[in-house]
């Protein structure tokens, strides 16, 4: 593997948390912008955390050699838990793609002002994902990538609008911080937003781990990485919290850009849509490809991944927020399990590192 820079593993680091419910600002309400001041806390907790965690996985998948996501979690050769664990990997997968369909739907609706245009929308947006993901997805995702960057700027310029001119209002635990039971109170919110997050991002991260020699590039990334995902999540909260109508709709940064003017709400919908498509090709091409290694799937993959896309679309209609309300807390839940397998391989491979006296360059 090439060698990979500071600001290449910045970059990519940002783009595994930085998805369409991040950035729409409904993740960052539903698990921070409730609970008040104690959320902001919860958010820099988080952002820490998963600073923290992403670098023992970079550690640890260079330390073991393999970028593979249940090599680098599992730290023994067991075959039953490595499938149990890519199973849970590949339906929480599915889950996103559902959402981001949801997010679509949601996103024409709130545009167009049609129930029906919703409906549609998701149902296109399911066969587009379906189709690209039947030809290979690398190069459109890549594509895709490059719409997060400005997605990224126009959130937090809008923001920054939003606040400058409101004002910082007064920071309160809002009626919504009772309204989900799966996320009890701010440290709850914070730890389960960590946990999901991170099993999400350890696919994409974990060959990071073997691309240098030094670990300096990892560290300096990963850092950097981390403090960019406060700033970004911070601005938002405040934004929400200065203008608190947008917290209440299903995507608030289209409420706070259509406030700084009209325009500035169709470009960032233009621009968060292409990063649901993005989103959705991304984790959905890996499923479809994943259960091919049961022969009656791999000699109909059209009609499976098309049968695929029907049941995201179905989920989808449940709503935007009504699915990352539950979805994420019970995979975030879950995925404590994985976190726990992987700093046990971490403090393993630190002690067999220690006894054999090697290791890598600072």
């Amino acid at each position: 593997m090439e060698k990979i820079g500071t600001r290449q593993i910045c970059a990519t680091f940002m783009g595994c948390f930085l998805g369409a419910g991040f950035v729409s600002g409904q993740e960052l309400w539903q698990y921070f912008g409730c609970f008040g001041i104690q959320g902001i806390l919860g958010l820099f907790t988080a952002c820490l955390i998963l600073t923290g965690l992403d670098l023992i996985l970079l550690l640890t998948a260079g330390m073991s050699g393999t970028g593979e996501m249940d090599r680098v979690v599992i730290p023994s050769d067991i075959p039953w838990l490595r499938g149990v664990t890519g199973a849970v990997q590949i339906s929480f997968m599915f889950g996103i793609y559902t959402v981001m369909a949801s997010g679509a739907g949601t996103l024409i609706e709130s545009q167009t002002g049609s129930h029906l245009a919703r409906i549609l929308g998701s149902a296109v947006f399911c066969a587009i994902v379906t189709v690209i993901s039947l030809g290979g997805v690398e190069a459109v995702v890549k594509t895709f990538g490059r719409v997060v960057p400005v997605l990224v700027t126009l959130t937090i310029v809008t923001a920054l609008i939003v606040i400058g001119k409101n004002g910082i209002a007064r920071i309160e635990v809002t009626a919504d911080a009772a309204s989900n039971p799966l996320l009890g109170n701010w440290g709850i919110a914070a730890a389960n937003f960590t946990s999901y997050n991170f099993f999400c991002a350890i696919g994409a991260l974990a060959p990071l781990g073997l691309a240098n020699s030094s670990r300096k590039p990892a560290v300096k990334g990963v850092l950097s990485g981390g403090l960019f995902l406060f700033i970004i999540g911070l601005c938002l909260v405040l934004a929400m919290h200065s203008e608190k109508a947008a917290a209440d709709t299903q995507l608030p940064i289209l409420t706070l850009a259509g406030m700084v003017h009209p325009l500035l709400a169709w470009i960032c919908a233009l621009f968060l849509l292409c990063a649901m498509l993005g989103a959705a090709m991304s984790v959905f091409t890996p499923v479809p490809r994943y259960f091919s290694r049961f022969e009656r799937i791999r000699k109909h993959k059209t009609l499976f991944s098309a049968v695929l896309g029907l049941a995201a679309w179905a989920g989808s209609q449940l709503g935007f927020g009504s699915l990352i309300s539950v979805l994420y807390p019970v995979y975030g839940y879950i995925a404590f399990a994985v976190i726990a397998m992987l700093l046990i391989h971490f403090v393993k491979n630190i002690s067999r590192r220690n006894m054999n006296g090697d290791g890598r360059k600072e």
